[in-house]
């Protein structure tokens, strides 16, 4: 059984059930107030997570995008950091899958996953 916040968005996990994810790693969005296309952002990755939340199909989050408005060599230590505060926002659970290299992202990452 995979718990959240709440107990009610608990996904057990066995062969006979379901759960469904979202995808994973996107590089561009379609802008909600422009409907132009563009790079996904810091933002961005919260709203997702906001919005795979909210939807009762959704059991698990994993992270949605990439926040491209953040430098290339810190990308994945900006992206742990919004991972945590989601992690504390959502009812849901959330998977954390990020490419950490570097001994400071894992302590942080285990501070995250430690909550």
């Amino acid at each position: 059984m995979l718990t959240g916040h709440t107990p009610e968005c608990g996904v057990l996990v066995d062969n006979n059930a379901n759960a469904y994810i979202n995808f994973g790693g996107g590089i561009n969005v379609v802008d909600p107030y422009t409907g132009r296309v563009r790079q996904s952002t810091k933002a961005d990755l919260a709203a997702s997570a906001r919005l795979c939340d909210a939807l009762k199909e959704v059991s698990v989050y994993s992270r949605a995008v990439y926040p491209l408005d953040q430098p290339q060599k810190l990308l994945h230590l900006h992206t742990a950091e919004r991972i945590r505060s989601i992690v504390e926002e959502a009812e849901k659970e959330v998977s954390v899958n990020l490419c950490l290299q570097n001994g400071p992202y894992v302590k942080l990452l285990t501070r995250i996953t430690r909550r």
